[in-house]
């Protein structure tokens, strides 16, 4: 993609929105990735490996190569004709950032090659304004715990390190949950009772991963503003948190719109898994799990 000829390749992390309270605020990195191979070419093309293969429309606007090009205009560029290889790792629709990597990649890949123009705040206006949201772009690009402060021009967003003593689990079930379905689902108004609730456990959450009080982490991942309702769409949702804590989570929560579920742990992760996974299984639903250390860390440029 550089003018020289040579690829450019981008590491780009899963993500994990909401955690419970934090709806459309807070977001984290994962230890799971995809790797998206960008360089000019004669012709557009598009190819895809991996778990993603069968999901992503090779005919379609593809989100990375869309976002490139947006990167380029800005700075008064323009490439001609992209190859974009992936290599997926990230299941897609089920709630842990796919769209946010392509998106991330894109515009990280673009701006390598036109020599860093824009800065990483500017990467995450651009970022939320593609996705529509900031919570799994931010992470996306800077790891950790990412908190964004909704409604602020430009985005002001703190991150946080999460310990390494913690580790995800997540559980994702064969279920397929767009993100434009699972916000139709959400109410457009909420009581004053329920924005408390959901407030006060966002600062709890908070406050958990920071002193590293993982006992608090059940209490501070509880929701009212989006779970109940995405529930309808996701029968095995309930029974599926609770077999997390069944297995010795510390927290658990739907990620992001779903269908995958996330839990923290600091020890037992298989268990947790096998019966979040029994859970789903119960219901009908096929479902894998898999376990990883968070990350710290957003994306990055491969040599």
């Amino acid at each position: 993609m550089t003018y020289d000829g040579s690829p450019i390749r981008v590491k780009v992390p899963a993500t994990s929105a909401n955690l419970g309270a934090g709806f459309d605020c807070l977001g984290i990195a994962l230890h799971l990735h995809d790797v998206y191979e960008f360089r000019l070419s004669k012709s557009e093309q598009v190819h895809v490996e991996g778990v993603a293969k069968l999901d992503i429309a090779i005919d379609q606007p593809n989100l990375a190569l869309d976002s490139a090009r947006q990167l380029s205009r800005e700075v008064g560029k323009e490439f001609c004709h992209l190859r974009l290889d992936e290599y997926t790792n990230i299941p897609v629709a089920r709630g842990l950032g796919s769209s946010a990597g392509a998106i991330v990649a894109g515009l990280a890949a673009a701006n390598h090659a036109l020599g860093n123009p824009l800065s990483k705040d500017r990467l995450i206006e651009l970022a939320t304004d593609i996705e529509g949201h900031p919570d799994n772009v931010i992470p996306a690009i800077t790891g950790g715990l990412a908190l964004s402060i909704t409604g602020s021009h430009p985005i002001d967003w703190i991150k946080v390190d999460m310990p390494s003593t913690l580790t995800a689990v997540v559980a994702i079930p064969e279920l397929r949950i767009p993100t434009s379905e699972s916000r139709q689902v959400l109410p457009r108004d909420v009581s004053i009772d329920d924005a408390v609730f959901n407030s006060s456990r966002t600062a709890l959450f908070m406050y958990a991963i920071q002193t590293q009080n993982f006992q608090l982490l059940k209490q501070a991942m509880q929701d009212r503003l989006h779970q109940p309702h995405r529930a309808k769409l996701h029968r095995s949702l309930d029974s599926i948190l609770e077999s997390a804590y069944i297995g010795g989570a510390h927290g658990a929560a739907l990620s992001g719109s779903g269908s995958a579920v996330l839990a923290f742990c600091t020890s037992d992760a298989d268990t947790i898994g096998m019966h979040m996974c029994e859970a789903a299984e119960s219901a009908g639903i096929e479902c894998q799990y898999l376990k990883m250390p968070l990350q710290n860390f957003g994306y990055k440029i491969l040599k």
